[in-house]
Parts: structure tokens; C-alpha cells; sequence
């Protein structure tokens, strides 16, 4: 059943009512949705309860440690999730921290301080990040690698990078200060 789920996901769903498309469900937000993935998992099963065969996506900074990388991965492709979208937003550990793991120049919103807005990475960065893309590819859960276009990134380096850790699709997303 979840390669046909899988390859139904290029298509055009429909809502159960066969009305509407139905883009699916998508984990993401304030904060990272895999720092819950017993919660995260116990959804997607109860939302295949539900409405089987609906989308389900995962949107992640991808900060799982490397030990972890497969065994998350392959609980995610056991779920069912239908794609996962890591933030990539840089192609070397320099570039990558200065991107993803330092915190901004102004005070973002819901949070207390900007270095409330990384979060707690437990140590990781850029190579966890990278491997976690190669334990989902390895998985068979396809990957969409993500990269900000921000000034000064190299965001074709970021989807060279991002093909040949195994992602399947790669998308520059626009940079607002």
C-alpha cells in the first residue's frame, strides 16, 4: 500500500468529497517537528485513519543526530511520510553556520532573544544535516533540500550539494529582510 501512496504523490489529489485538491498535511512551524517525532509519528497514523492516502510532508531543519539519521529516517518512511523538506541553506560548515546556527541581528518574533530562535541543536550542524538527507534518500523518502537566498550564499553550490546527498528536488526559496 505505501508504494502506492508514494506513487501517487506526483498526482493531482483530491479531497475525499472529490471536490478540491488536497495538498495534504504538512508538519512544520515554530520549532523543528522532529524534536516530537513520537508525537509526529502517532499523527500521521491517526491521519491515515482518517483519510488514507492523503499527503503527509515533513518541513525540518534536518538537525538529527548523526547516530539517529537512519533510525528516524526509516521511522518516517514506515509512517508514510510522503516527502520530507530539509533546510539545506548552505554547502560548507562555515557558510552553514553562519546561516543556520547563529543567531539573527534583530529580535524575531515568538521569541524571547534571537539565540532563542536557533533552538537547541544538541551539537548538531552541517554534517548531521547532510547525513540526515542521506539516511532519508537511503530510506526511500524522497527529499526536497531547501536554500534561502541570501546575500552571500551560493545556493548553486547548496543544490549540487543537496543532488548529490540523494535529494530528489531542490528549491531556492527567496530571501525577505
Amino acid at each position: 500500500m505505501l508504494g502506492k501512496q508514494r506513487a501517487q504523490l506526483g498526482r493531482v489529489r483530491r479531497r475525499l468529497d472529490g471536490l478540491e485538491v488536497d495538498p495534504g498535511v504538512v508538519f512544520a512551524g515554530l520549532g523543528d517537528p522532529l524534536l516530537r517525532l513520537d508525537t509526529l509519528l502517532e499523527a500521521a497514523e491517526g491521519i491515515r485513519d482518517v483519510v488514507p492516502g492523503v499527503a503527509l510532508r515533513v518541513s525540518t531543519n534536518g538537525l538529527v543526530p548523526a547516530a539517529a539519521a537512519q533510525e528516524v529516517a526509516v521511522a518516517l518512511h514506515t509512517a508514510g511520510i510522503d516527502e520530507v523538506t530539509v533546510a539545506l541553506n548552505a554547502a560548507d560548515p562555515a557558510s552553514y553556520a553562519a546561516q543556520m546556527l547563529t543567531p539573527p541581528a534583530y529580535a524575531p518574533p515568538y521569541f524571547e532573544s534571537a539565540s532563542d530562535a536557533i533552538g537547541e541543536t544538541g551539537g548538531a550542524g552541517f554534517s548531521e544535516a547532510c547525513a540526515f538527507v542521506v539516511a532519508l534518500s537511503e530510506s526511500g523518502v524522497p527529499v526536497t533540500a531547501t536554500c534561502v537566498a541570501k546575500p552571500g550564499v551560493d545556493t548553486a553550490a547548496c543544490r549540487t550539494l543537496a543532488f548529490a546527498l540523494g535529494a530528489t528536488a531542490f528549491k531556492e526559496r527567496s530571501w525577505h529582510e
